[in-house]
């Protein structure tokens, strides 16, 4: 049996944590089995099961985990794979901590001029910052810190902004309080990096360095590492449901969350993103605009980001989540591009009936 809901009614319960496996088409949601794909159109929007077969089919192509959400922004139509289970987002959850921080200059909280001054043991693996001479004692502004992370996605400026947000309950409460649900924000990137690491003991702030970290990362045996990455994809904290995230987009899309300058000002910069070109903008026509952030761990190739659609068609957004540790990188970005084109030439075929 199956249960149909509206979307802004799945909107609403999303609050109360629905985790039952939720397949999404158009107007509405069939709620189903997790793991099970739906073979059958929804009495909502049928039209829409096409498409869905069309990105199941490519997740079983490459195999392992894949969840996707794609939500054509101005109709609310939608479809989703494994959209109600959790994926760690790896850095992904950048975007939220951005929002955190924006928040809190919309309420006077904070000022995007202040600045911070760079220590040795701000100092992180994956990190344009960490590789600049002048990195220790280089004084950056907050805007410039959002920059980083959000184009470059740099973990030294995402630790900065995370503590600057008071931390991963912090963060997460202030997203509760902007009714963005489905996700979680629990660790920096320095606890991310060790604990998918090996690493199970960190010395002590005063006493870290980034050689120091990396030396202890060298010396993960890799059979503790292989375990570490197994039990990094199996944790529970700082993970979404692909569907969290695309209502997440829709609302940044519509300008719901943040005041006007500062969705501006996200949405500007994601629209620069430099990391994941291959990812959702990776076979999608010359010259479409897309603002995104991409997350990556060990097994796991993650995207979310708005497209612009041409002419009139409007937007989408689009989260993908691919744990697949056996399958080649190439191939994981691929699936993230295929799956991004797919929404893409279904909601322009659909032309007028998207606006």
């Amino acid at each position: 049996m199956r249960i149909f809901l509206t979307w802004p009614l799945l909107q609403g319960l999303g609050a109360l944590g629905l985790w039952l496996g939720v397949q999404v088409y158009g107007p509405a949601v069939a709620l189903a089995v997790p793991n099970a794909l739906d073979s059958a159109p929804s009495a909502g929007d049928p039209a829409l099961e096409p498409l869905h077969r069309q990105i199941a089919r490519l997740a079983e192509r490459l195999g392992g985990r894949v969840g996707a959400a794609i939500v054509h922004v101005e109709s609310g139509r939608a479809v989703a794979l494994k959209g109600a289970e959790r994926f760690s987002m790896a850095s992904v959850y950048k975007l939220p901590i951005a929002i955190a921080i924006l928040d809190m200059v919309d309420r006077g909280e904070l000022d995007l001029t202040r600045k911070l001054t760079v220590k040795a043991s701000d100092l992180r693996p994956g990190s344009p910052l960490a590789e600049r001479r002048d990195a220790v004692g280089a004084v950056l502004s907050v805007r410039e810190l959002i920059e980083l992370v959000m184009i470059y996605s740099d973990n030294s400026a995402s630790d900065l902004l995370f503590g600057l947000a008071g931390g991963g309950e912090a963060i997460t409460k202030r997203l509760q309080t902007l009714k963005i649900t489905g996700l979680r924000v629990d660790r920096p990137e320095l606890e991310l990096l060790a604990d998918g690491g090996g690493v199970r003991q960190l010395p002590a702030a005063s006493d870290l360095t980034l050689e120091r970290f990396e030396r202890l990362l060298a010396a993960v045996s890799p059979a503790a590492r292989e375990e570490a990455e197994r039990q990094l994809r199996l944790d529970p904290r700082d993970t979404a449901t692909p569907e969290a995230i695309g209502r997440l987009l829709v609302r940044l899309q519509r300008g719901e969350i943040l005041k006007p300058e500062s969705n501006r000002l996200l949405i500007g910069i994601m629209k620069r993103c430099a990391t994941g070109v291959k990812r959702i903008p990776g076979k999608l026509p010359a010259g479409t605009t897309v603002a995104h952030k991409t997350g990556t761990s060990p097994g796991g190739y993650n995207d979310a980001g708005i497209i612009t659609l041409p002419g009139k068609a409007g937007h989408l957004a689009v989260a993908v989540f691919v744990q697949a540790p056996g399958q080649p990188p190439a191939e994981r970005e691929q699936l993230i591009a295929e799956i991004a084109r797919a929404g893409f030439d279904f909601f322009v075929a659909q032309g007028a009936a998207v606006r």
